[in-house]
């Protein structure tokens, strides 16, 4: 197989932490996809993978995955909201 994007080996030791602690061989075919490849062709700093956490492209190769964003409780809190005090302007 032709490889499409470049994975770091702090990619690899990062993906086995924070997504799923398989061989680096599945680490590789998780992340050479070609969304990945037309992600860091079009420039895109990370891609999101399915459950949240973050692989981060730098120069054309994945550098490292990141785990998920923590929601913020205001966040939570503001989404669940079904009234505003000051609705009208």
């Amino acid at each position: 197989m032709i490889a499409m994007v470049r994975i770091t080996k702090n990619a690899v030791l990062r993906f086995q932490e924070f997504v799923a602690n398989v061989s680096q061989a599945d680490v590789v075919a998780a992340l050479d996809t070609p969304a990945m490849a037309l992600a860091a062709k079009m420039g895109a700093c990370a891609v999101i993978l399915p459950r949240g956490q973050r692989a981060v492209i730098q120069d054309g190769a994945v550098v490292t995955v990141l785990p998920p964003r923590k929601r913020h409780h205001h966040a939570a809190r503001i989404a669940t909201r079904t009234t505003w005090e000051d609705e009208t302007l």
